[in-house]
């Protein structure tokens, strides 16, 4: 299950929202209440998903409802890409972070099972900026003014047995 929490730049801070899908894929939910968008694609929907949110801003003093939407689109992988091709024992047990802004170090910490912890890291595939320390695994980017989501490709290796993850 892929999930997404969207965040709200609000200067009343005082606001109740609502939230709510507009358009994306079959079976993609999002909580009404806290936005929180969740969905498990299927082997069918491989390829491109988009979706567009909307947040309602109840303010009965400022006039009535505000809204505000975003845009975006979702990547699909076929389950062998996700998986990587030899597993020996391996998998990635930790899911990072999808909800970051603009100017700020966003960090992730992959936690890889198996049985050689002596692995080694790499960064695959990834934004302009995002490194990855080959020891720790540490993830690190500073989102730039304007990013888009990003497609990101990590492997922890050990020996000659590998496992890929994707996000």
């Amino acid at each position: 299950m892929q999930s997404y929490l969207p965040t709200v730049e609000d200067t009343d801070c005082a606001a109740a929202y609502t939230y709510r899908l507009v358009s994306g894929p079959t079976n993609m939910t999002i909580d009404a209440n806290t936005g929180l968008v969740e969905w498990t694609p299927t082997v069918e929907q491989v390829g491109v998903a988009c979706v567009r949110l909307q947040v309602e801003e109840s303010t009965p003093d400022k006039g009535g409802p505000v809204f505000a939407t975003r845009s975006f689109q979702v990547q699909v992988y076929p389950p062998e890409n996700l998986s990587g091709i030899e597993t020996h024992g391996y998998s990635f047990l930790s899911h990072p972070r999808h909800d970051t802004a603009e100017g700020v170090l966003h960090s992730y910490q992959p936690v890889v099972r198996g049985p050689d912890q002596n692995l080694r890291y790499q960064l695959l595939v990834g934004p302009q900026g995002m490194t990855m320390d080959p020891t720790s695994g540490l993830v690190s980017w500073v989102v730039p003014k304007g990013a888009q989501g990003a497609w990101v490709r990590l492997r922890a290796v050990a020996g000659l047995i590998h496992q890929t993850s994707g996000f």
